[in-house]
């Protein structure tokens, strides 16, 4: 006769955490490889296409401007009315939101000089410093994240050492290590303000994208005049007229759009350092498939460096701690 412990069910409450865990590795893994998918076929439109475009603020303008108007379109197609759970927030939208975009800015005002001063070979290992900083980070302002115990700080540990060592005597070189924890502290920062917005409207991700769309391209408008970018693209290119540039430029803003609502996902229902985890074993995994899918050379010890730090970054999710959202939010999965 089975135990009666065996027949009863599980209560309501461990269910829902069970199923909101579940989904944490479903948008995590979805996160990763949508991510990977993205920068190859950004690089492959870049590479066939006809249309040379080398204005990164400019082309951020208008991709952030397109997922902007997709993302109002969206709402007004969707939206209906429906009580809120939740008060308003204190502080009105924009100014929850503004640190979150104005890092942003920063980070893509930022990557073009990253791109230009570090060799290709060091990206791993420079923005690998993502982790460490990210990480200590957390345990100063004590957020979300760190619940799983040792074994999260060793899958941390672990993910960084193999990316790091991949080429550890160039990548500390005074100059190059300034720059990769340049970007690490942008990132780590970006990530928190995020969570931070998160938090304060009540995990809506409509209406974040929605107010954190607007003001980047507020913010890239400026950025895009002071550094001469917009009046050369006036200037100096002629195929603005025609439809296939505009269709590359939807597209790649449709794919960016995507995989913000995942990067929102991720930090909704695991934690900001999940999002710095996953998005450093996305660049781990990039050179491993370019190696294996189109036979891009890569060195063996390259290759058990990637390896060893993507273990790492598994280990980090196996032991993760629970849900960031607090138990009356569960239900709304």
């Amino acid at each position: 006769m089975a135990s009666p412990r065996s027949v009863l069910p599980l209560p309501t409450t461990v269910r829902a955490v069970q199923r909101n865990d579940n989904l944490v590795h479903l948008i995590t893994n979805a996160y990763v490889v949508f991510s990977v998918a993205t920068t190859f076929i950004n690089k492959y439109i870049a590479t066939v296409s006809e249309y040379k475009f080398p204005y990164p603020y400019t082309a951020a303008l208008i991709q952030v401007g397109i997922a902007h108007l997709l993302i109002q379109a969206w709402q007004a197609r969707t939206q209906r009315p429906r009580e809120r759970r939740m008060p308003r927030t204190r502080l009105p939208t924009w100014r929850v939101l503004l640190p979150a975009s104005i890092v942003y800015v920063l980070i893509v005002a930022y990557d073009p000089y990253f791109t230009s001063h570090v060799p290709a070979s060091l990206y791993v290992s420079l923005r690998a410093w993502c982790l460490p900083v990210m990480y200590l980070w957390s345990l100063r302002v004590n957020t979300r994240g760190l619940g799983g115990g040792r074994w999260v700080t060793v899958g941390c540990m672990i993910q960084f050492f193999g990316a790091w060592c991949i080429d550890p005597i160039h990548s500390m070189q005074w100059h190059l290590l300034l720059i990769g924890l340049g970007y690490a502290v942008l990132l780590a920062a970006y990530g928190l303000a995020v969570q931070k917005g998160l938090v304060a409207l009540h995990y809506d991700l409509g209406a974040f994208l929605s107010v954190f769309f607007a003001l980047v391209v507020m913010m890239l408008i400026p950025l895009a005049l002071f550094t001469g970018e917009l009046f050369a693209v006036l200037k100096h290119v002629l195929f603005l007229d025609e439809i296939a540039f505009w269709l590359h430029q939807v597209v790649a803003a449709l794919l960016g759009l995507v995989l913000h609502v995942l990067m929102l996902m991720v930090i909704k229902y695991a934690s900001a350092l999940a999002f710095i985890v996953a998005a450093t074993a996305k660049t781990c995994l990039q050179p491993l498939l370019a190696a294996f899918l189109f036979g891009q050379p890569i060195q063996f010890y390259d290759l058990i460096c990637l390896v060893i730090s993507l273990v790492g970054a598994a280990s980090y999710f196996i032991k993760k701690p629970r849900s960031g959202k607090p138990f009356d939010s569960v239900y709304s999965l």
